[in-house]
């Protein structure tokens, strides 16, 4: 019956078959106004898009493909496992590392691959450190986003139906 302000897992997710059940499990023990810290590295950095680029994925003894990892995250994918265990993230903060600053080593490629990896913010995200709360509506928060997901396809179809039907009134009359 114990409740805890805060529970830490620092860089202990991802070396869990299965950490969605740890969340749940945890759950209960998260005061009303508690909160669960959360360190974990972020598999889609640069160094390790490159090196698939590259045909390379070797475990090492620390780091991003640390060996001892059973579970990989992105930023998406640790919210989806917050979200669909009961929590909802308030506060994600990164630790950022450029491509060459990592144990990775990454092959050479094209400017424009690399330019293209500057896009993206989370390229040079190395790992997050993320706050949680217990939320029940949270799964519900899921559910909607993969629901709105799957509704993206149809939102140009509406237009182009729209479109259509502005183009049927024009020529009815031409019949």
């Amino acid at each position: 019956g114990e409740e805890f302000d805060v529970v830490l897992f620092a860089d202990v997710l991802e070396h869990l078959k299965e950490p969605a059940d740890v969340l749940r499990r945890v759950r209960p023990f998260v005061a009303e106004d508690g909160v669960v810290i959360a360190s974990i590295p972020n598999i889609a950095h640069a160094s390790v898009r490159l090196a698939l680029l590259g045909g390379e994925f070797r475990y090492r003894e620390w780091g991003l493909l640390d060996d001892t990892h059973l579970r990989f995250f992105t930023r998406a994918s640790i919210q989806d496992v917050f979200e669909e265990t009961g929590y909802v993230v308030t506060h994600w903060l990164r630790q950022r590392l450029d491509v060459g600053e990592t144990e990775i080593k990454v092959p050479d490629v094209p400017e424009a691959v690399r330019e293209w990896l500057a896009s993206d913010p989370e390229a040079t995200t190395y790992q997050f450190v993320l706050r949680a709360l217990v939320s029940d509506p949270a799964n519900q928060l899921k559910t909607m986003r993969e629901e709105l997901e799957e509704l993206r396809p149809h939102r140009d179809a509406a237009g182009q139906l729209a479109a259509a039907r502005e183009e049927l009134a024009e020529l009815r009359p031409l019949r």
